[in-house]
């Protein structure tokens, strides 16, 4: 086991806050210490005396959850296993297959992509039917019409008002898309189905609906660290709430300046509106930058300084100066881009120039 992690004045004030707000919001920007600050909170309670099984851990993808508990584990050791960490979807389906008639739920077969891809296309089949070829093409695909749908829920939009304002389809294919997911939604109760947003709809939705439930489970932790808060949709987020009006302590982390969710319903604006939403809150800053030069960073703050949002937060480069202004390239693609990144760092190679220094270069260009 290792000794604490090395932190910063402002990391090591969230990481060992002990004040009075039950839930505190950590604003952090690009590469300045998210994860490193959420495990030294995770094992600062844990060498404080919190009980680690009452420690739950939240994010958004299985390989962030997975390095979390390797770098715990490296913190506080076998305790690191008592603490529940992984997605929210992950932690759902957990609780759900445990009691599953409290959910009303009959079995869990959970469907993947594909899975729903082929249920959609079977509904897409049989309202269309033998229409004209012609209107056939001017009804979204199954992979698109899951897309809509399950944007729709993670927003807690209705399928007609999201589709009239976010699509080009007439009224009579709103209609029409709005009666395919009805008929999804059925075909799955029927199977037994579920797929990943019912995870989260389903557990929101009891939880504000069953008070006993949701305090008992609510009293099995003290703790949520939750980790890219900028990336809850309100799905998520109404889970985040369910717990904290039952008194469970809530330490978030997040930049809404680094949200890469949208796609799938993400709501930045918690961020901005958390002191509002959560009583008895408190938010805190960390600024040091270790990824770049002061010279990106200037660039960055002036930019967010411009935005409509009130984005408080100003980066400093422990790294100092590169003595040098950032430059704009274009790129027609990905690939492009790619291949120019490789060719460069080669150059660098080839001239014998430090590892260091080609980093330097490329993250002065990006």
């Amino acid at each position: 086991m290792s000794t604490a992690i090395e932190l910063n004045p402002q990391q090591r004030a969230a990481a060992q806050y002990r004040g009075s707000a039950k839930s505190l919001l950590i604003m952090a920007g690009a590469g300045c210490g998210k994860t490193r600050t959420i495990i030294a909170r995770t094992s600062y309670l844990i060498r404080s005396g919190v009980d680690a099984s009452r420690i739950l851990m939240m994010t958004f993808t299985n390989r962030a959850a997975k390095e979390m508990k390797i770098r715990l584990k490296s913190e506080v050791g076998p305790a690191s296993y008592k603490v529940q960490a992984g997605t929210f979807h992950a932690f759902c389906l957990r609780v759900m297959r445990r009691i599953p008639t409290s959910f009303g739920i009959q079995g869990l077969n959970v469907i993947d992509v594909d899975d729903q891809n082929a249920l959609m296309s079977l509904v897409r089949r049989r309202r269309l039917g033998k229409k004209d070829k012609f209107i056939r093409k001017l009804v979204p695909k199954a992979a698109e019409l899951i897309r809509y749908y399950s944007y729709c829920r993670n927003t807690c939009q209705e399928p007609i008002e999201y589709l009239s304002h976010h699509s080009d389809l007439s009224q009579e294919y709103i209609g029409l898309c709005s009666e395919m997911f009805a008929e999804y939604q059925k075909l799955k109760l029927e199977r037994g189905y579920l797929d990943f947003d019912d995870l989260l709809e389903v557990f929101g939705s009891v939880l504000e609906q069953k008070a006993t439930l949701r305090r008992d489970l609510a009293k099995l932790f003290d703790e949520c660290l939750v980790d890219e808060m900028q990336d809850t949709n309100p799905l998520q987020f109404r889970i985040l709430k369910q717990f904290s009006r039952e008194g469970v302590r809530l330490f978030c982390v997040g930049d809404p300046a680094q949200s890469i969710y949208r796609f799938r319903g993400a709501n930045f604006e918690h961020v901005y509106l958390f002191d509002r939403l959560f009583p008895n809150s408190e938010i805190m800053m960390l600024s040091k930058n270790y990824r770049s030069f002061q010279e990106i960073l200037d660039l960055s703050n002036w930019l967010l300084n411009r935005s409509p949002l009130d984005y408080k937060n100003k980066l400093i480069a422990h790294r100092g100066k590169a003595g040098r202004i950032p430059g704009l390239i274009d790129f027609d693609s990905q690939f492009e881009e790619a291949s120019w990144i490789a060719d460069t760092i080669m150059v660098r190679y080839e001239s014998d120039i430090r590892f260091q220094d080609m980093m330097v270069l490329v993250r002065t260009v990006f």
